[in-house]
């Protein structure tokens, strides 16, 4: 909290002066609407994140005595130095956090042909890991009858059933409300002999069918 307070004295000042100031209103704008729209942790700062130290120092200069400046600013520098070199000593992997991306799409890199396409909800994810043309999954609500005409008109051979790529301290799959809501038709479908299902991983709760023709 106190970071943050004198962050937001240092950008006003950085704001009102006449060099860099759109530099700190764009890094203002910024933090506000990640803040207020998308925010999922700090490291959505990271684009932003020289402006914000540099504001760090900024307040710290404006709210120091101006015979203590000299020691308030090196002992901030310091303090940003460590910060920094503790956090790139304890950076994790990325799939800790969101799970293993390529497991999503491995099967289908292995055993199916490149150019044979895939109904999948994370198009561009499944499109960089697997190698395969991807097309959306349809909005609910359907029926299972709507589900196997949209992925025949589609023109793709397989559906991918995976989890919700999302940031999580620790992760823990889980599926999107998309992906829930058309787990029933999917199960009906597979009842039917309309998908086939040729690959499941329990634990990463993938799930890859065969569309039938």
């Amino acid at each position: 909290m106190i970071f943050s307070l004198v962050i937001g004295i240092g950008l006003a000042r950085w704001a009102a002066s006449e060099r860099g100031g759109a530099v700190a209103v764009f890094s203002i704008l910024y933090v506000g609407a990640i803040f207020f729209w998308a925010w999922s942790g700090p490291r959505l700062l990271y684009p932003v994140l020289p402006s914000l130290y540099f504001a760090l120092l900024l307040g710290v200069e404006a709210l120091s005595p101006k015979r203590l400046r000299p020691a308030a600013l090196g002992l901030a520098v310091a303090v940003l130095l460590v910060a920094s070199a503790y956090k790139v000593a304890v950076i994790d992997d990325n799939r800790l956090h969101t799970g293993d991306l390529q497991a999503r799409t491995a099967w289908l890199r292995a055993n199916t042909d490149p150019s044979e396409s895939v109904v999948a909800e994370a198009r561009q994810v499944n499109f960089l890991y697997g190698g395969r043309a991807t097309v959306s999954y349809p909005l609910p609500p359907l029926s299972a009858t709507e589900l196997d005409n949209y992925l025949t008109s589609s023109g793709a051979a397989y559906l991918l059933v995976a989890p919700e790529i999302k940031w999580q301290a620790a992760c823990a799959p889980t599926y999107s409300s998309l992906t829930s809501a058309l787990l029933p038709q999917i199960s009906q479908l597979g009842v039917e002999g309309r998908l086939q299902l040729v690959h499941r991983s329990q634990p990463d709760l993938i799930m890859i069918y065969r569309i039938a023709r």
